[in-house]
């Protein structure tokens, strides 16, 4: 177990590892896994004494920046997110419960690990399926087969992150560093539609800080959740909007994310461009909600089954949108 207390030494801890280290920030995922023999790193790499990862900051120029350690219950309880940011403040509060907020971090939030009620148990109840794609157990006997999805070439895990699907409506980017140096990206980019390996971090890269752009006069942003119970459970489906409007309120830019349904969080262009550059109405609030539930895939890799899933894509987009048509008629009327 290493403990730096700088980003330096934690980058040079991974690069000596030779990628068999894990980053451990609040533990709310790895340590599960650990228990499960999901993950059996060789060495752990713990980021709990670096107080430069634990800022949050805001100006109206910039924007707001966030970094990887705070934790969730940090984020929600932010004056500055609440203010000019209140569905992030949403969507930390939405996870787990509070024991589990108060350790659970942003980085560890978007660097989760997939999830799929085959791979995700004992490894005496997956060494019983003889392996997948994404936990080959030896010997693996079905090392090339994905269990909810037998005719796919690839695994099929899902990407529960509550704070990634909003963060990519909002157009948030994230700061990565490794010994190599320090590369700026767009959130999207950190994910690939693969479950078994999902993120594109380079070798010994650790996300450190995420910045999210200045909201804008007009701007309207939303997040929704569905999970079987309010506390405890990974989401189901859950939904990040980001909508901006100009001076007679028509909608002139949109970003709808569906994230817990597939591997990577899902931006639904096709139903954005329903409403873009028009006045919402029900009829197009209707009509987006059908057209994201029809552009994403969920598979059954999760509790409930995927018609279930995939109908409540649209109850949670029209939920949003009418949210947003809500919140703005009020603005304009005052």
């Amino acid at each position: 177990l290493h403990s730096p207390k700088t980003l330096a030494e934690a980058i040079a801890a991974l690069a000596h590892s030779n990628g068999g280290a894990n980053i451990l920030a609040g533990g709310t995922d790895l340590i599960a896994n650990i228990k499960h023999g999901v993950a059996k790193p060789e060495r752990v790499v713990w980021l709990g004494k670096m107080p430069e990862l634990r800022a949050i900051s805001f100006t109206p120029e910039l924007g707001l920046r966030i970094g990887a350690m705070c934790t969730l219950n940090e984020i929600a309880a932010s004056s500055s997110v609440q203010q000019y940011y209140p569905a992030i403040a949403k969507a930390a509060h939405s996870v787990a419960s509070p024991a589990i907020r108060n350790c659970a971090t942003l980085g560890g939030n978007l660097c989760q690990d997939t999830r799929c009620f085959y791979y995700n148990q004992s490894e005496f109840w997956r060494g019983a399926l003889g392996g997948c794609i994404k936990a080959c157990i030896l010997p693996a006997s079905n090392g090339a087969i994905c269990h909810a999805t037998p005719g796919l070439a690839k695994c099929a895990a899902v990407f529960c992150s509550d704070l990634a699907p909003l963060l990519i409506a909002l157009s948030a980017s994230v700061k990565l560093m490794n010994q190599r140096g320090g590369r700026t990206i767009d959130l999207v980019e950190l994910y690939r539609d693969d479950g078994a390996n999902h993120l594109t971090l380079q070798p010994g890269e650790i996300v450190t800080e995420v910045s999210i752009p200045a909201a804008q006069p007009n701007q309207f942003s939303v997040y929704e959740k569905l999970r079987d119970r309010r506390s405890i459970d990974f989401a189901l489906v859950n939904v990040g909007l980001n909508i901006l409007l100009d001076s007679e309120l028509i909608y002139r830019h949109a970003k709808i994310v569906i994230g817990a349904v597939q591997s990577i969080p899902v931006e639904v262009q096709t139903a954005e461009a329903i409403f873009v550059n028009r006045r919402l109405t029900t009829e197009l609030i209707g009509r987006a909600a059908e057209e994201a539930a029809s552009a994403v895939t969920p598979v059954p890799n999760v509790d409930e089954p995927v018609a279930y899933r995939k109908r409540m894509v649209k109850v949670l987009v029209e939920r949003a949108l009418s949210e947003v048509w809500s919140r703005a008629s009020k603005k304009s009327a005052s």
